[in-house]
């Protein structure tokens, strides 16, 4: 894949003529070395590594993280695989080592799109997406604090885009989950979207918890 590399070696055409006559010819740069200034730069963007724990929500933020790398250093589609697959680890790159025979011709011209694809199905499938939306719709507050109830509900709501998209729906699903003291402490707040409902279900639990020590001395 090396020799597909970022290339960087048409500087002799882009300072062919000026004002001075003839500009010197610079030798281009051989692919390998190209390769190892992109592969330099890339690295330098500390881009995530990925080991194959975490499900799907893992999965996800490392391809995401991964592709804002890639746009931010330019890397040629050619190259993509390449520098993806040196931040695989442990299963991650086990399961590259297995899935990598079935392309059908030479591992270094494997494409992008080849890995994207078989990455999804591994990590990234419709079931494992359907599970975190279950998991969202049910969700529930429990000993959970508002705090960490919050950031779970927001963390789970992008797998349930019909509920989030709909403002009905989704303050309503905010309310079912929280404490039912909480809920029912602010279920007729005027607050317009589920942020406000969130900063008010804090303030309101903080409340309660002041009122049941003031009880109990």
């Amino acid at each position: 894949m090396l020799i597909a590399a970022y290339e960087r070696g048409r500087r002799a055409e882009a300072q062919a003529q000026g004002p001075q006559g003839p500009a010197v010819q610079v030798p281009p740069v051989a692919p390998e070395e190209a390769f190892r200034q992109l592969y330099e730069a890339f690295m330098r963007l500390a881009p995530p590594r990925f080991d194959g724990s975490g499900g799907y929500p893992e999965a996800e933020e490392w391809m995401v993280n991964l592709k804002a790398k890639f746009t931010l250093c330019r890397v040629p589609e050619v190259n993509k695989v390449e520098l993806a697959v040196q931040l695989l680890e442990k299963s991650g790159r086990h399961w590259w080592e297995g899935v990598k025979m079935e392309f059908e011709g030479d591992e270094q011209e494997i494409p992008w799109t080849w890995f994207e694809q078989r990455f999804g199905e591994q990590y990234l499938s419709d079931l494992h997406q359907e599970a975190l939306r279950s998991q969202f719709l049910n969700l529930r507050q429990r000993e959970k604090s508002v705090e960490e109830y919050n950031r779970r509900f927001f963390d789970l709501a992008r797998y349930a885009p019909d509920v989030k998209g709909d403002p009905v729906r989704y303050r309503r699903q905010y309310l079912d989950g929280l404490d039912p003291s909480i809920a029912l402490a602010i279920h007729h707040s005027i607050a317009a979207g589920v942020p406000a409902l969130m900063k008010q279900a804090e303030q309101t639990e903080v409340y309660l918890k002041r009122s049941a020590q003031q009880t109990h001395t």
